[in-house]
């Protein structure tokens, strides 16, 4: 360490050191098998498939995504960002 000219600390938590968060209740329960019935049921593949499907509500980003990771990229040194 004697050898670094500079430090960037990112982390805002410990990294190394278990949290002891205390367990909460949960406000409500879900009943399994009504849950499974409403993930994979029909009403939730027509709102999907809606939604997919309406170029109003929907675009494809897939080019303003690549754009930012390259811009990412070049603003900023490999050890940032990993």
């Amino acid at each position: 360490m004697e050898s670094c000219d500079e430090f960037r600390f990112i982390f805002t938590s410990p990294t190394f050191v278990a949290e002891k968060t205390p367990k909460e209740r949960k406000e409500f329960y879900i009943p399994r098998l009504k849950r499974e019935k409403s993930l994979y049921g029909t009403e939730f593949l027509r709102i999907f498939d809606y939604v997919w499907n309406n170029t109003d509500k929907l675009s494809d980003v897939t080019e303003e995504v690549i754009d930012m990771i390259s811009t990412v990229y070049q603003e900023n040194s490999p050890e940032l960002i990993y």
